[in-house]
């Protein structure tokens, strides 16, 4: 595919769904027992119809990750969401610039990223 000929997306909204599924038995580390696999799943919808999906892997409390199901929902919400509602992305390696300002949380933005990725490898099919 030549590059004028890849499609853009332009980011209608932003659904996140927090999901926690039960381990079959306990993750035991040294930091403790973890009883759920923690994830927020990322559902983008682009003008043009295109629905992407992405994962910010999280920990439902801060200790084997910092990243947590609330201060993850929390920063997608406040600070990464509201920067992309609206925008047009030719090429996801625009996101991190998008989202400049936003420091640390990797899951969240990693997310973001895959789902932006997945959008444009749907529109671009």
């Amino acid at each position: 595919m030549r590059e004028s000929d890849v499609q853009s997306i332009t980011i209608r909204s932003i659904q996140l769904h927090p999901v926690a599924l039960p381990y079959v038995e306990p993750l035991r580390t040294s930091f403790g027992e973890e009883p759920f696999k923690a994830c927020i799943l990322i559902e983008l919808l682009t003008e043009e119809g295109v629905t992407g999906w992405g994962e910010a892997s999280v920990e439902i409390a801060p200790g084997y990750g910092a990243e947590t199901m609330l201060t993850g929902l929390h920063i997608l919400r406040e600070f990464i969401v509201p920067r992309l509602i609206g925008k047009t992305i030719r090429d996801a390696t625009e996101v991190p610039g998008l989202i400049r300002g936003v420091r640390g949380n990797h899951h969240a933005k990693a997310g973001i990223e895959a789902a932006v990725w997945d959008a444009l490898a749907r529109a671009n099919q």
